[in-house]
């Protein structure tokens, strides 16, 4: 499975993500000058607990557009392919979903929309498909 995740500037809400749902991938879309300070210390925390995705970002103020990239992306993956929008950019956020009206019914049948709620637990099913991909509870030490 492919974890898309909107870069957001707090922590928690870029790396649930990964620790609930552990995937094989991670794609990071944000500002890159934000992300690259970040995305290490991320690594070596999903390392220390076991994880080693591949973990990528898209920097959406130079590269190409974001349809391009999610439709790089499903087409690659034989899996599921997950947008949390669990925190992010509002630029990021907006680009994303003003996307995915350009792509197929194919395509979407491949892509998840979600968001975790800290209050609940619970995972919010954004596009409202009945398809959530729930994963295990996590929870990060005071050090972490």
């Amino acid at each position: 499975m492919t974890l898309i995740e909107c870069f957001d500037t707090s922590h928690i809400e870029n790396i649930i993500g990964c620790l609930c749902l552990r995937p094989q991938r991670v794609i990071f879309i944000g500002d890159e000058a934000q992300m690259e300070k970040h995305v290490e210390r991320y690594k070596r925390l999903l390392k220390k607990r076991g994880q080693t995705p591949d973990v990528f970002f898209h920097n959406i103020q130079e590269d190409e557009p974001i349809i391009q990239t999610l439709i790089k992306i499903i087409e690659e993956e034989n899996d599921d392919c997950i947008i949390d929008f669990t925190g992010g950019d509002e630029d990021v956020v907006f680009e994303i979903t003003r996307s995915l009206s350009a792509l197929s019914p194919e395509q979407r049948k491949k892509l998840s929309l979600q968001k975790f709620n800290f209050k609940n637990g619970s995972i919010i099913d954004y596009d409202k498909d009945g398809h959530i991909v729930s994963g295990v509870s996590a929870n990060l030490t005071v050090e972490e």
